[in-house]
């Protein structure tokens, strides 16, 4: 029978990857499956095109929020590379006796020798448009988590005699940024695509990015090995991190950057630009191509940025580690002391890190008034912690039975999540719209290794 500290270690791994959890975007895209580059109007064209500002079907001012203006509701996504429902149920909550069989069935799910887990948060505090303009703000944080295998054999099967444990799988990255996001579309005549469209629209947008928080390991060089007499284990653990937010560490801006050599420690600012096009080829159909987040990087000053080196070098007798247990806090204090041979943190010169560049291609298609299609190609040019450069492709729906009820649906393959599905409905009104989305990932229903959820509320006029 499971242990209720094994089922501890997994349910609050996963409960964690819950609460730290990041990126999002908004309900129409998780809705849909990734699949809105034609579909934003408003503030929501940040991050999808801003040439769709220039559509007539625009509202003229919008404001979106969460719970309130300033007061957001956090959307959430969650991917993970192994555990579904169905093997938390199986395994952990089906009351099932583990045998050496049965446990070894369990951690096959571990492909790779390890557990990915990709938990991200996008809170938008306000997202304002008004014709032609479009303005937003909002939190983002996303985080990457790697688990050795081995750490979970060691939960469910011990540490085995002369087999040496390798835990060098383990990895952690965050980066929590608070981009400002400015973004104009306008129709413009674009002579080689008159002949072939109707109406042409061009959009650019800037954003602002304020780095806030940035961790990563660098190096996780870790062992553990059981004798029959003692116990052994060496390793060595760098971090490098950033936890000073945006700051100017003079009086002024004018002082600080008029010294070129003090620019290095500007920390946590960035900016990116977007560009895009979109084309309207006949009454029923529009397609757009646009680039976000073109030279993207946020730099994160020397003022503020640390390097952390941890080291430990482990030699038990076996009867010193049965006693550890019943070791009081100064015992176990003296105990560490003797384990970590090496734990210091020390400032390092600043550093740049990548926020990446990303294109959207799309296409549209109004099957009838209460019924369109729509499909994305997504395509990441740089790879982080965080994104992947694997395509992705998705197609979704809109039906509308009624003008103010549009029910949304989608799928999509490649990216991050590999396979994605979604569903939501909106309450769209003369002045006021609230659009609700969820989606799953890895998977379907059971078998899922994750899912989205986010809601968002419109003021319109």
């Amino acid at each position: 029978m499971i242990s209720m500290i094994q089922k501890i270690f997994i349910i609050v791994g996963i409960l964690t990857s819950f609460l730290v959890a990041q990126i999002s975007h908004g309900p129409q895209e998780i809705s849909t499956a990734g699949t809105f580059a034609t579909q934003s109007r408003g503030d929501d064209v940040l991050g999808w095109n801003p040439a769709n500002l220039g559509f007539e079907d625009n509202p003229r001012w919008s404001l979106g929020f969460g719970l309130l203006p300033l007061v957001p509701i956090p959307s959430f996504e969650l991917n993970n590379s192994s555990i579904s429902p169905n093997w938390i149920n199986d395994y952990l909550l089906g009351g099932i006796y583990l045998d050496s069989e049965t446990k070894d069935e369990m951690l096959d799910v571990f492909h790779n020798n390890r557990w990915d887990i990709y938990p991200s948060i996008q809170a938008k505090f306000l997202g304002f448009s008004y014709q032609n303009f479009a303005i937003s703000t909002g939190l983002e944080m996303n985080t990457s988590i790697s688990l050795s295998k081995s750490l979970f054999e060691l939960v469910f099967t011990g540490l085995l005699f002369d087999e040496p444990m390798n835990l060098d799988e383990m990895n952690i990255g965050m980066q929590t940024v608070l981009p400002i996001s400015m973004a104009y579309g306008t129709e413009m005549d674009i002579p080689f695509l008159s002949d072939y469209t109707e109406e042409t629209y061009v959009g650019v947008g800037t954003k602002i990015l304020f780095g806030l928080v940035y961790f990563e390991t660098e190096k996780f060089n870790a062992s553990l090995e059981s004798k029959k007499d003692r116990v052994l284990g060496e390793g060595e653990i760098i971090m490098r991190y950033n936890l000073g937010g945006t700051f100017f560490q003079k009086d002024s801006l004018l002082s600080y950057t008029s010294v070129v050599d003090e620019r290095k420690n500007i920390n946590g600012l960035g900016f990116a630009f977007d560009i895009g096009v979109s084309v309207k080829i006949l009454d029923e159909m529009t397609a757009n191509i646009a680039f976000n987040n073109l030279f993207g990087s946020i730099r994160w000053g020397q003022a503020t940025s640390y390097q952390h080196k941890l080291s430990y070098d482990l030699d038990l007798t076996s009867e010193e580690f049965e006693d550890i247990a019943d070791y009081n806090e100064s015992q176990e204090d003296s105990l560490l002391e003797t384990i970590i041979t090496t734990d210091t943190s020390y400032a390092i010169d600043g550093f740049t890190t990548n926020y990446p560049t990303y294109m959207l291609v799309g296409f549209q298609y109004d099957l009838m008034d209460k019924l369109t299609v729509f499909t994305n190609y997504q395509q990441v040019f740089s790879s982080s912690f965080y994104t992947s450069t694997t395509p992705r492709l998705s197609i979704a729906s809109e039906y509308r039975p009624w003008k103010w009820l549009p029910i949304r649906s989608g799928f999509s393959i490649g990216g991050l999540e590999r396979f994605q599905w979604g569903f939501g409905l909106g309450l769209q009104f003369t002045h006021y719209a609230l659009d609700i989305g969820f989606s799953q990932n890895g998977g379907m229903f059971n078998y899922a290794k994750g899912l989205s959820l986010s809601i968002e509320q419109k003021l319109l006029f």
